[in-house]
């Protein structure tokens, strides 16, 4: 059996869309392993290893953010709609990058009073 984390080493750049409490987890835990990670926030109080994205906002995260990144998590919940906020602004962007892996990461935590919406 292959151990996926075997793989990683610190050429290893995740993005990690949605710095909440699980995304940061992640983060800190993939950094102790040797890996860069950069978190996104939705204000603008901004930390080295962090950067911008708001998928109600028409301003993106700058290309330099992507350049050598080989992993990508996604944190943030489906919009109202059940549309996946990440793609609907980042897609073209993702679709030419040369990655590794993606996930998707998800706990009953991160929908906040949007579940109602659902049933």
């Amino acid at each position: 059996m292959t151990v996926l984390a075997s793989s990683l080493d610190k050429n290893s750049k995740f993005l990690i869309f949605g710095g909440g409490f699980s995304g940061s987890h992640f983060a800190r835990e993939v950094r102790k392993i040797g890996c860069r990670a950069l978190t996104s926030y939705r204000n603008n109080k901004l930390e080295n290893n962090s950067f911008f994205f708001d998928s109600s906002s028409k301003k993106l995260p700058p290309d330099e953010i992507f350049e050598g990144t080989t992993h990508i998590l996604s944190c943030i919940p489906p919009s109202q709609e059940g549309g996946d906020p990440v793609l609907a602004k980042q897609k073209k962007k993702l679709q030419n990058l040369s990655l590794k892996w993606v996930g998707y990461l998800s706990t009953t935590g991160v929908y906040g009073n949007t579940l109602s919406n659902w049933v």
